[in-house]
């Protein structure tokens, strides 16, 4: 993508320079950006622009950074750089945030990504280290909908109408308790919804001085009618086992429901890699599995507790904030399903789940005071 200078210098004034790099500023409804074509220029860069997803790749060497039209958060080589502004694609060029350039120019300077190459290890107990951003939302994904239905039981219980049904009783319970935090639901009704758009809808809330919470709600199944109880996942493409990696498997069959484009969308490895979330994020979504289900533990004492474990869920895969997906009982364990029907245990599993956000919540926020 080539777009004429002349004409964006038509349509902005250009107000001032940029960083130590001299870069023109153009002023967009009263905000300084940058093209990327001068970027693009300037500093010999490769880039790739999907215009279906509105994202654009930049990179050099070592140095990555993602962008997402209309987004106020990108990835620049780990990091995640978050702005007032959004991103802007106007005139047929791509205007990046004053703010997130200089962080991608500063990444030049040898900076090594955070990208972790083993996952963290965090204790329940252990405090999150060095919040960046005060949590204003919290984004409640209830699994499957529409024509995936997700998992079935034997007498056609599905999985999607119970994991809509907790996920509503989280939300309630959620905004009697959190007065000054935004709760979303990514669905409210039996809506098919594919899973870049659930990540996408959590992704689109932050900014700057902005963070959220990311909580997938599901209930597993396995071809032993033996196996039951209630296990939390955070993300990692190394999973703990291989029940973990069958059940990541399984939650990631709804791509089968989804287009051609969007099930190659999930394939592609460097977006992916861009997109892998930075160790603080990964150690606060760790965190989280740990409180939840420490939570769902002590809420639902007849379960068993199969832990906090970790595996490759596409859902997760591009959220930019803690994120962590709960599977709450199975829908093939006999028990487990006559527990899961009842209203008094879908009530019971969304308070646990919506104390141990709370509790992630005071520590989080302690730690900003």
């Amino acid at each position: 993508m080539k777009v004429s200078l002349k004409l964006i210098v038509i349509t902005f004034i250009v107000c001032t320079y940029a960083h130590a790099n001299n870069l023109p500023v153009i002023t967009h409804k009263g905000a300084p950006y940058v093209s990327y074509n001068v970027l693009v220029e300037r500093f010999n860069l490769n880039s790739r622009y999907d215009e279906v997803a509105g994202r654009l790749v930049l990179f050099k060497n070592k140095q990555t950074a993602i962008f997402i039209v209309a987004r106020q958060a990108a990835i620049i080589d780990g990091f995640i750089s978050r702005s007032d502004n959004s991103v802007t694609l106007l005139n047929g060029d791509i205007l990046i945030p004053l703010d997130m350039a200089n962080d991608f120019i500063d990444s030049f300077d040898d900076r090594k990504p955070v990208i972790p190459k083993e996952d963290p290890k965090i204790l329940p107990e252990e405090k999150i280290t060095t919040p960046s951003e005060k949590i204003t939302f919290i984004v409640i994904d209830a699994g499957h909908g529409g024509k995936d239905p997700g998992a079935l039981s034997k007498s056609g219980v599905r999985e999607k109408d119970i994991a809509l049904s907790i996920s509503r009783l989280v939300e309630t319970e959620l905004k009697k308790h959190l007065k000054d935090v935004e709760v979303i639901l990514t669905r409210k009704n039996d809506t098919f919804i594919e899973l870049e758009k659930r990540t996408d809808i959590a992704n689109s809330k932050l900014k700057k001085g902005s963070n959220g919470i990311f909580v997938s709600i599901h209930l597993n199944a396995s071809l032993s009618n033996k196996i039951s109880g209630i296990e939390t996942y955070y993300l990692s493409q190394t999973p703990t086992n291989e029940e973990a990696r069958k059940t990541a498997a399984l939650e990631n069959e709804s791509i089968k429901f989804e287009t051609n484009r969007k099930k190659g969308s999930y394939q592609d490895i460097d977006y992916i890699e861009a997109r892998m979330m930075t160790t603080q994020i990964q150690r606060e979504s760790v965190k989280l599995a740990n409180l939840i289900q420490k939570s769902l533990v002590k809420g639902l004492k007849d379960l068993k507790d199969r832990g906090v474990k970790k595996a490759d869920f596409f859902v997760l895969r591009g959220v930019l904030m803690p994120a962590v997906l709960v599977e709450v009982g199975y829908m093939t364990n006999t028990s487990d399903l006559s527990k899961l029907t009842k209203k008094n245990y879908q009530e019971a599993a969304a308070k646990a789940i919506s104390d141990g956000i709370i509790e992630f919540l005071k520590n989080y926020e302690d730690l900003l005071k």
